[in-house]
């Protein structure tokens, strides 16, 4: 297992330093050496950062290929896009892990990130555009929320 857990859980706000490098909760760092994916990505079509462990990764890939009504070939370029817009990262011996450039570009993060878990993944986000999201879920959700009443 790369991760202390497999079902992460929180949200935090940590700055970004002038390196663009973010310090990570202890719980949410995988095993010492194992690396993260980040993905460039979209949820309810705001632009985030996504942060898989390897096997979470997989997992999704899975997933994506055993999804009925697509094509082999539109499943082969989906997955290829998405292995292009992911880069590697570690979390260095402090806890910080390395956004690139142009990651922290699409998901518009500066001095402040949101950091949002995701079950078995976790979310990097500018905090307006998290607010923004999650106004966007509760609409998403209200009916089942009704039924539970827990949110």
């Amino acid at each position: 297992m790369s991760s202390v857990s497999d079902n992460l859980f929180g949200a935090y706000t940590h700055k970004l330093d002038p390196k663009n490098r973010i310090a990570i909760p202890a719980e949410w760092r995988p095993s010492e050496g194992c690396a993260l994916l980040l993905l460039s990505g979209r949820r309810l079509d705001l632009p985030t950062v996504k942060a898989y462990t390897r096997e979470k990764f997989q997992q999704l890939i899975d997933k994506i290929e055993t999804t009925p009504g697509y094509t082999e070939a539109q499943i082969d370029l989906f997955i290829g896009k998405l292995y292009a817009n992911c880069v590697e990262a570690v979390i260095n011996a402090q806890g910080k892990l390395l956004i690139p450039k142009q990651m922290c570009e699409h998901a518009q993060l500066s001095s402040s990130v949101r950091l949002a878990a995701r079950r078995g993944y976790f979310e990097l986000w500018e905090p307006s555009l998290y607010e923004e999201v999650s106004r966007r879920e509760n609409a998403s959700i209200s009916d089942i929320n009704q039924s539970y009443g827990i949110l």
